[in-house]
């Protein structure tokens, strides 16, 4: 058995050790529990750039979340590839970026 901590164990400590706020921890830690179980609890070291555009288009199609939550998840992924996996990402084509407008209580802004 290995002493290994959890990926995102290994994740969460790597983000505050890098002076993320609690908040944004909290955040991309998140985002990274989903892209796993978007992908039936595959380890990340087992997926690719593929996934990663299939997961990215799935929160602006069928969540239809706004861009800026697209970019929350595709940031938190791509510091889980680079500075845990240390599997660099490449580019990922054939993004869907949501259109949704910007609203504030309800209404359009």
């Amino acid at each position: 058995m290995s002493n290994k901590p959890k990926l995102l164990v290994s994740l969460r400590r790597t983000f505050q050790s890098a002076g993320y706020a609690d908040s944004t921890v909290r955040d991309y830690c998140r985002w990274v529990h989903r892209f796993i179980h978007f992908h039936n609890l595959r380890h990340p070291k087992d997926l690719g750039t593929i996934e990663v555009g299939e997961f990215i288009n799935h929160i602006a199609v069928d969540l239809q979340l706004s861009s800026q939550s697209q970019t929350k998840a595709l940031c938190a992924i791509v510091f889980l590839y680079s500075k845990i996996l240390y599997q660099p990402i490449g580019d990922i084509e054939n993004l869907v970026w949501s259109r949704h407008k910007k609203t504030l209580c309800g209404k359009q802004i």
